[in-house]
């Protein structure tokens, strides 16, 4: 994934690095068919996250610029997008740049096969959906409760779930001995594994979510939902055990094994009435990403 030169002569692999080193590493496990497509989507939605991230452009601006973002993706072509003003706002070099190249990421994206496209392109919109609702939903300066369960699942399927579908998607796309079980029970898997991260998310990030404003989930829906969390991990780390590949199954099972142990030490801090975040050492992922190697197949 090359991409053209603007600006700066710096790929659009440099750019991935740059904006997720950690994810990084897991891309370069993924066969081909799957790698530049799952870039690419991450690059895009990337943009989309730092357009409703950028706190110092109001709510109504970064609203109306992720629905010229979808509508551009899909129509138009992202280096008339206006975004100058909007870059200077961004205080991250590294996603500025990544802005920068919007037109350079659409070009690649072009390139792919029609299936692939179109993956890219279902995803995308799902995402800046859910996107947008999390940055509408709950007004600036404000306390408000996502008071409706519903709802709150919907959001997690929109910015996460939606995501183990694609990767599902692009899987079988690459080959059609992907997985062992069918293509229906791998999406359900698969969405099921990227809710389960988001609420873990959620679960794990509770008081600074709080502090702006934004109550995901219920104090008294706290405990139901660590368990669902728990349980559709476990849905995650199935839909690895059937991955034949070693070198996709490896990358795929490990955010569930992070995951896990995330859950552990939010339970700990539930029960000793601590409030701060959790955060699993370096030392903790080094020793789940040798427990992910030595998966097995069903």
């Amino acid at each position: 994934m090359a991409g053209g030169v603007q600006g700066e002569a710096v790929t659009l692999d440099e750019i991935l690095k740059g904006v997720s080193r950690s994810f990084y590493l897991t891309l370069r496990w993924l066969p081909a068919g799957m790698r530049e497509p799952v870039s690419l989507a991450y690059l895009l939605a990337r943009a989309s996250d730092t357009i409703a991230d950028t706190e110092t452009v109001s709510v109504q601006q970064r609203a109306d610029l992720l629905e010229k973002y979808q509508s551009t993706l899909s129509t138009g072509t992202l280096d008339q997008l206006e975004i100058s003003e909007f870059s200077a706002e961004i205080p991250d070099p590294r996603e500025v740049l990544l802005m920068q190249r919007l037109g350079d990421i659409q070009s690649a994206l072009q390139g792919l096969d029609t299936d692939r496209q179109a993956a890219i392109q279902w995803v995308l919109e799902i995402i800046i959906k859910g996107q947008t609702w999390d940055l509408t939903f709950f007004p600036q300066g404000q306390l408000t409760t996502v008071e409706d369960e519903a709802e709150l699942l919907h959001y997690t399927y929109s910015v996460a779930g939606s995501v183990g579908e694609f990767w599902t998607k692009v899987g079988f796309l690459d080959s059609e001995n992907y997985a062992t079980q069918s293509y229906d029970q791998m999406m359900t898997w698969g969405r099921h594994y990227g809710q389960a991260l988001q609420l873990i998310n959620i679960l794990r990030d509770t008081q600074k979510d709080r502090e702006l404003g934004r109550i995901y989930l219920k104090p008294e829906d706290r405990t139901k939902m660590l368990q669902q969390a728990r349980e559709w991990l476990d849905e995650g780390i199935a839909y690895c055990r059937n991955l034949p590949r070693w070198r996709l199954r490896t990358p795929t099972v490990l955010p569930a094994i992070i995951g896990h142990r995330t859950l552990d030490l939010i339970e700990a801090a539930d029960a000793a009435g601590e409030t701060q975040a959790v955060k699993v050492t370096r030392n903790t992922v080094y020793k789940c990403l040798v427990k992910s190697a030595f998966l097995r197949r069903s």
